[in-house]
């Protein structure tokens, strides 16, 4: 057998990990101190305030259709234009909430009427409800 001039050394190279290792560190250092916590609050929730006693109690307008297509208010009989006229004379009418009840049999389409005169008159909350 030939031997070769060249001598192969067979000393194995390992790799150091303790650099490794101390990039890992430095990187995570680096992450923790750079991140940005964000407060995320959810849903806002509204704050109930004490209620306040009101000086009286606002009492809706509340007006009968019955089937034969009689408007009535208080007990009494009134016409189509008498809505709008009950309204206008209503102290604080913008904010008056008004109902009209209406009677089974009534006919629907006089039921809308009703409600344009109530808002020709400068009611703003227009309510529908079944007489019972």
């Amino acid at each position: 057998m030939k031997t070769s001039k060249f001598k192969i050394q067979s000393t194995s190279k390992e790799i150091e990990l303790s650099p490794l290792i101390d990039m890992v560190f430095i990187l995570l250092i680096f992450f923790i101190v750079t991140t940005v916590f964000v407060d995320e609050s959810g849903f806002e929730t509204a704050q109930s305030r004490p209620a306040q006693q009101p000086d009286e109690e606002i009492q809706p307008l509340t007006f009968i259709i019955r089937p034969n297509n009689i408007i009535e208010f208080e007990g009494r009989s009134i016409g189509l234009e008498g809505i709008s006229n009950q309204v206008q004379n209503q102290p604080k009418r913008s904010e008056l909430p008004v109902i009209i009840q209406v009677a089974s049999g009534a006919k629907s389409g006089f039921a809308i009427q009703a409600m344009d005169q109530a808002r020709a008159g400068g009611a703003t909350i227009v309510n529908f409800a079944k007489v019972n």
